[in-house]
């Protein structure tokens, strides 16, 4: 029954059964073909004439944990044709195997299938668990080398980005055609000359999506004049949160919130207080001295680059260093929620009381709003390693809460509508003791407004009160827009965006880190390309 069943499989590739041996391990079949006659591979030419027999060992999928090892009986023709340049040829098997493979088709996909999903290391030990035989890893990767692409066409809507080979060395350029949502190549380096020489061997290409970068946009203008260049909207809105910082660490002093009155509920009878030894890290008393030897250098008359160059840092770190009115001070991780209920913790704190679940519910019926770890991280920083007790005949007052930069630009920056009440004071506060961060405020909303909006109409006139203004970090954030205005006004009316481009670099960062140290430029470009290849063909662009 068995060997019926696979006799009829056998059929479908020309080919019949003459034994099948089943071991331990291994299923060893052998047949050969049913055909009478064969075609020359060069000139075409049909024979009859046997010249000779081999025998050809090829691999099969397995049959469950068994091997399977086909031996065929091949016939090896005369060439009829005088003047054909080969005297024989052996019959091909085009459905089973290509010439000269040693496994069949079936198998070679599967493998194909493993190496482009798994990679070199991972794909021999799923192979081996599969059972289809000893495969190595570097027989993986040569498949994925030999597997050809179809030449794609030229796409009419293209998204650039870069990505990091090794981040902070070596860059390259991720190409994505935005209307079938593939990415079609890969290039070795972010220069303008690069995307310059595609686009110029690539022609056809109508619009251009890319963040706000100079190269790219130099690149893009040469390799392609007539295409349409979109900047990100994404990098536009990043690029005003990174302004708000710089303008908001040039007024660090506005950081500082004084915390709300007690509530009235909590008693006030003389506690204990606590003074937490002040301790400094090692990371912020090295940025404590960089900043001096920063400060004293531009003092000295040195630029930024020189000041970075002799001190080894970045540029931009020594440009936020001159520009600091104080030395970077210790973060605290206080949050602003336990404002107002510091004296009830120092006096259960005092009584013994050092748990923070017990002190968590118990300021919950107080009126607390937090979160269970914000207490938590308060009752280790009480902990921490030096505590000495004080007593005084007064309850100990909250020192102001200092805002993240963070926080306070991503506030400045989020639209008005979506603050809650907290936040707005925060806003206001902000604005009140800072007339740069009011006037800074007043255009980050609007340019938010713009962008989200599409409002392109005002675009001119935003340029004109940010370049009259009074802060210069939004000057400077204007002249850069105006330099790149083209792009960026397509931006606030086009739909195109480079979001499916960032989320192809996620997808190559996935895959360039599960490769284990193996991914040169062509292989990462095969396994990538591979993986982003749409099986059904989209019939509209969809930006």
């Amino acid at each position: 029954m068995r060997q019926n069943i696979l006799a009829e499989f056998l059929n479908e590739f020309g080919l019949q059964l003459l034994s099948a041996q089943i071991e331990l391990d291994c299923i060893k079949v052998s047949a050969s073909s049913m055909k009478q006659s064969a075609v020359c591979p060069q000139c075409h030419a049909g024979s009859i004439r046997v010249h000779s027999y081999y025998d050809r060992t090829l691999a099969d999928l397995s049959f469950g944990i068994r091997k399977v090892i086909l031996h065929l009986d091949v016939r090896r023709f005369f060439c009829i044709n005088p003047e054909c340049k080969r005297t024989t040829f052996s019959e091909p098997l085009p459905n089973l195997a290509i010439r000269y493979a040693r496994r069949t088709n079936q198998l070679h996909q599967a493998l194909q299938d493993i190496a482009f999903e798994s990679g070199g290391e991972g794909g021999s030990r799923m192979a081996t668990n599969l059972h289809y035989g000893d495969i190595s890893p570097d027989t993986l990767l040569r498949i994925i080398r030999d597997t050809s692409r179809d030449n794609y066409s030229t796409p009419r809507y293209l998204g650039v980005d870069d990505w990091a080979m090794r981040k902070g060395r070596k860059y390259g350029t991720i190409l994505v055609d935005l209307e079938r949502h593939t990415v079609v190549d890969l290039l070795p380096d972010r220069t303008s000359a690069v995307l310059e020489t595609w686009l110029k061997a690539h022609p056809g290409v109508a619009l251009i999506t890319r963040d706000r970068s100079g190269s790219y946009s130099e690149g893009a203008t040469r390799g392609a004049p007539n295409a349409i260049q979109i900047a990100d909207r994404f990098h536009l809105l990043a690029n005003l949160t990174d302004i708000l910082k710089h303008i908001i660490e040039r007024n660090s002093g506005v950081l500082k919130i004084s915390p709300p009155p007690p509530p009235e509920n909590i008693e006030t009878e003389p506690v204990a207080e606590q003074k937490v030894a002040q301790t400094i890290s090692a990371g912020l008393a090295h940025r404590q001295e960089l900043y001096k030897q920063v400060q004293e250098l531009h003092r000295q008359g040195m630029s930024y680059r020189g000041v970075a160059k002799s001190l080894g840092m970045a540029t931009n770190t020594a440009m936020k260093y001159v520009n600091l009115p104080e030395p970077p001070t210790k973060q605290i991780r206080s949050s602003r929620k336990t404002l107002g209920f510091e004296q009830y913790i120092a006096k259960r704190w005092d009584e013994g009381t050092r748990s923070p679940k017990q002190l968590f519910l118990e300021l919950s019926k107080l009126g607390y709003k937090g979160s269970y770890k914000v207490i938590t991280r308060y009752v280790a920083d009480l902990r921490g390693p030096t505590c000495t007790h004080q007593y005084a005949h007064e309850a100990p007052k909250a020192p102001p809460s200092k805002l993240p930069v963070s926080k306070a630009a991503f506030l400045l920056g989020k639209p008005a509508e979506k603050l809650d009440e907290e936040e707005k004071k925060i806003i206001q506060h902000l604005c009140r003791s800072s007339n740069q961060i009011n006037n800074a405020y007043e255009l980050a909303q609007g340019f938010q407004k713009m962008v989200r909006e599409r409002l392109a109409d005002g675009f001119e006139d935003w340029l004109h009160q940010a370049e009259k203004g009074i802060v210069p970090g939004m000057k400077n954030f204007a002249i850069g827009l105006r330099r790149d205005y083209e792009a960026v006004k397509m931006a606030l009316s086009q739909p195109w965006s480079n979001g499916q481009v960032e989320g192809q670099v996620n997808r190559l960062k996935l895959i360039k880190r599960q490769m284990q140290g193996r991914a040169k430029l062509d292989l990462l470009k095969q396994r990538v390309i591979h993986k982003s290849i749409v099986r059904v063909p989209t019939t509209s662009a969809s930006p």
